[in-house]
């Protein structure tokens, strides 16, 4: 696509950003040939920039036919972007939305303050933790970070706050979850991810305590709340797992980059879908992105980018069906078969907009 300069703009190499080395300019008249968007360091509080034929990064905010540019297809330039970011074509959801305005909750054992998020991050339960290197960091760091000129970027960069709520998940008691969901539900939360699993007898249903969840899971859900929770990774078959078990819970099992269950990935009939987790975001801080944890956030962040365009207040609703109508997967396991659908970014995009 051929643009025009409206007014003087700085030219980077290298990198979508201010500080990139050997600046040139256009003059207003100007003419360039653009190949795909991108994103980078933020310019008068506008963060899209654009690429050129030549490899050269240009702020959007040079142009004037800016309707024209958002038809522009978005594309990670770095290479050392995570790589399923691409393998998934998460840029593909960017056509809809980066999850502007979206709060995402995380209940995990805590996020710190890690540069990628820069400042979406509010502790329901305490200040922010400063280890970087954590469990619900990583998830966090999948779902929202944006620093796409270091090569770290999440699935939904443009999130507009993250509300974490810390806890022990090796040692959880329905109490405790309780308390986290009804925090959720406070802050109003739009998607909710719960990258851990349990299959403690007191969650089970019908017992007094998983009724009390899933009421309050109601509760969340009728809220607007879209909750992902994952099976788990205990390599366990058809038992149930929580809070992935229960109803009105989007449920995520793991799968490796040729289509195979993940071999530690739990996996009951009715699980709601499957999508590979291998190490999606790339920082040598973290050694813990893959599993069902991983693909929890991925699926998170997704849904943080289509969740406005779901025309319903019954929003899990909409996404279970459309999750149902994805192609599903043969998983082989334990000499038996089980389809679960897989998540296919191209495909949900079409379903979605039928």
């Amino acid at each position: 696509m051929i643009l025009t300069a409206s007014k003087p703009v700085n030219i980077r190499l290298g990198k979508p950003s201010v500080n990139a080395p050997n600046p040139s300019f256009l003059v207003p008249g100007d003419k360039i040939f653009v190949k795909s968007k991108v994103i980078g360091d933020r310019i008068n509080g506008n963060p899209a920039w654009i690429m050129t034929d030549a490899n050269e990064f240009i702020s959007i905010e040079g142009f004037e036919a800016l309707e024209e540019i958002k038809s522009i297809p978005f594309f990670s330039h770095v290479e050392n972007a995570p790589k399923l970011f691409n393998a998934l074509d998460i840029s593909e959801l960017w056509n809809i939305s980066m999850g502007e305005g979206i709060n995402i909750g995380i209940i995990d054992n805590g996020v710190a303050s890690h540069p990628s998020l820069k400042s979406k991050v509010i502790e329901l339960n305490g200040t922010i933790i400063e280890d970087l290197a954590g469990h619900g960091t990583t998830m966090a760091c999948i779902i929202g970070a944006l620093d796409e000129a270091n090569g770290k970027i999440g699935v939904s960069p443009m999130i507009q706050n993250i509300f974490s709520y810390r806890l022990n998940v090796d040692e959880l008691q329905p109490g405790v979850l309780m308390a986290a969901l009804d925090k959720m539900l406070e802050a109003k939360v739009n998607v909710l991810n719960l990258s851990f699993s349990c299959n403690t007898f007191t969650f089970f249903k019908p017992r007094p305590d998983a009724v009390k969840l899933q009421e309050k899971i109601n509760e969340l859900v009728n809220s607007g709340c879209i909750i992902v929770a994952a099976t788990g990774n205990d390599h366990q078959r058809n038992q149930d797992f929580y809070p992935a078990k229960y109803d009105n819970v989007i449920s995520v099992a793991g799968i490796d980059n040729e289509g195979n269950l993940d071999m530690n990935s739990n996996l009951w009939n009715g699980v709601s879908i499957s999508i590979s987790s291998d190490h999606y975001y790339n920082d040598d801080q973290f050694k813990n992105s893959n599993g069902t944890s991983g693909a929890t956030a991925i699926i998170s962040g997704c849904l943080s980018c289509v969740y406005n365009s779901l025309k319903t207040h019954d929003k899990t609703k909409a996404i279970s069906s459309l999750l149902s109508k994805l192609p599903p997967a043969a998983i082989q396991f334990d000499g038996k078969q089980i389809s679960i659908p897989t998540f296919n970014i191209k495909k949900f995009i079409q379903l979605l907009k039928l």
